[in-house]
């Protein structure tokens, strides 16, 4: 085994299915795929061919990596039920990487962290860790003024453009700092990954759940 701590971490929170591998603060692999159904069927081809180009395999991994969204529904499911299952079947951690961390992962100035939802609306983070709001950009993002920083993730450049201020392009895909982040927060305290819905359908709205539903609806 690599003396330096190996994550495996994914996402398929969105029109994609990515996989990278990081072994300390290098990422080593990474495949991608763009897709708006089928990430069950694909996912774990990806992730055999990100450890085959690794020369790696399962045992050797210290923490998994998983995206909970916001994102779909089916895509978020299916990356948090996988994640459960290799962190069972390993027997070590899996950790949950929300979108808004992972876009704004290593950033070098403020940013404005954005995923776009239905009805022409974003779920905006002005900085790691801040609350999360729902904005339309027809609002006039008025909860924004004043922001100094940049704006990275979905519509970005219409973001910037609105608030006046300058748009950049993520320091890492999804997936690589999926596993960067895995890697940064090993041996923290353990919350078991759980999805994060843009959306969240009226059964989880309603209470009802099944064991791989937990949610944490926005």
């Amino acid at each position: 085994m690599s003396p330096e701590p190996t994550a495996l971490g994914f996402d398929t929170s969105g029109d994609h299915c990515a996989v990278a591998l990081a072994r300390g603060s290098r990422i080593v692999s990474r495949r991608i795929a763009e897709m708006r159904r089928g990430h069950a069927e694909r996912l774990f081809g990806l992730i055999a061919e990100t450890l085959s180009e690794a020369g790696t395999e399962y045992r050797n991994l210290d923490v998994i990596g998983v995206g909970v969204g916001p994102g779909s529904f089916t895509g978020t499911r299916v990356a948090v039920a996988a994640a459960r299952g290799l962190s069972l079947g390993l027997g070590i951690p899996a950790i949950g990487v929300t979108r808004h961390d992972a876009l704004s992962f290593d950033a070098r100035e403020p940013v404005l962290a954005s995923v776009g939802i239905r009805g022409a609306r974003y779920l905006l983070q002005p900085g790691s860790g801040s609350n999360i709001l729902n904005l339309a950009l027809d609002s006039g993002l008025p909860e924004l003024n004043g922001f100094l920083g940049v704006v990275i993730g979905d519509d970005s450049e219409k973001i910037a453009r609105a608030l006046g201020i300058r748009c950049a392009t993520p320091e890492f895909g999804i997936a690589e700092a999926t596993a960067l982040l895995a890697l940064n927060r090993l041996g923290q305290a353990e919350v078991r990954p759980a999805p994060v819905y843009a959306n969240p359908p009226a059964a989880v709205r309603s209470g009802s759940r099944t064991p791989d539903a937990a949610t944490q609806g926005i």
